[in-house]
């Protein structure tokens, strides 16, 4: 299904904003241009990350995004215009009786619909130049889903990495990985739809999706650290001439610094 000419044209500005604010470099495979696809994404920048994860992906796609900012007085209205989906949290106050049942069963439909879903299973913004815990709604979306499907589709994980979150023009890197093998996982949820959520299945999934963002990210200690990495990035970039593997070469020699 084509997207909703709203949704695309707010992703189509959202990925100007991103372009014009960071120097980025993208690698890996082109993402799956149709059909149902869950983006999974680390989530170190707030409300650039989406426009940030479209770039990579070259594909619009509805994002689970924290229920507070549909009502934001600033961006409350790009929010709802992108087609998101809200998600009620605890800690962000009182939620409506099955809210979150809402949510899954809205980003299940757009998935069965074709959509591209995406969102960042930290469960939260941060300013830790790291990876945070994953939560489990990713995996538990992705298995009632395939219970649905009757079988796996896509999920492509897509690494953010950025010199310096707030800097005007700093570099970013955007990586996007192989999809995550899960055609067992998801076999057994076709086969079992009533369990198909089940929390062994949930916790194997969740592992598998740490695993694969843990491949497309670089985890530093703290920005200083980030920082001082790039520094030398940016020195052998001047000592050497251009990589042929671009930004993939270029994780690779983050994780070493």
């Amino acid at each position: 299904m084509p997207p909703h000419p709203a949704h695309a044209a707010v992703a189509r500005f959202g990925a100007l904003v991103a372009r014009v604010f960071y120097r980025l470099e993208r690698a890996g495979p082109p993402a799956p241009a149709a059909g149902p696809l869950l983006l999974v994404a680390n989530h170190p920048n707030s409300l650039l990350d989406p426009a940030l994860v479209t770039v990579a992906a070259g594909r619009p796609a509805r994002f689970l995004a924290k229920a507070p900012l549909f009502v934001d007085a600033k961006v409350g209205w790009l929010v709802r215009a992108s087609g998101a989906i809200p998600v009620h949290r605890r800690q962000d106050g009182d939620a409506p009786p099955g809210g979150n049942d809402d949510t899954f069963r809205a980003a299940e439909a757009a998935l069965l619909a074709g959509d591209a879903i995406a969102l960042f299973p930290e469960g939260i913004s941060h300013a830790h130049p790291g990876l945070a815990q994953l939560r489990t709604g990713a995996a538990r979306l992705a298995l009632q889903t395939a219970a649905r499907l009757g079988g796996a589709f896509p999920i492509v994980p897509v690494g953010i990495t950025l010199d310096d979150r707030a800097i005007f023009r700093s570099a970013g890197l955007l990586v996007v990985g192989a999809p995550v093998a899960w055609d067992d996982l998801a076999a057994d949820a076709a086969g079992d739809p009533g369990a198909a959520a089940a929390p062994a299945r949930v916790h194997a999934l969740t592992g598998r999706l740490g695993a694969a963002l843990a491949g497309v990210t670089v985890s530093f200690a703290s920005w200083e650290d980030a920082r001082l990495v790039a520094l030398a990035d940016a020195v052998h970039d001047a000592a050497s001439p251009p990589a042929a593997g671009g930004a993939a070469d270029r994780l690779a020699r983050r994780r070493l610094g």
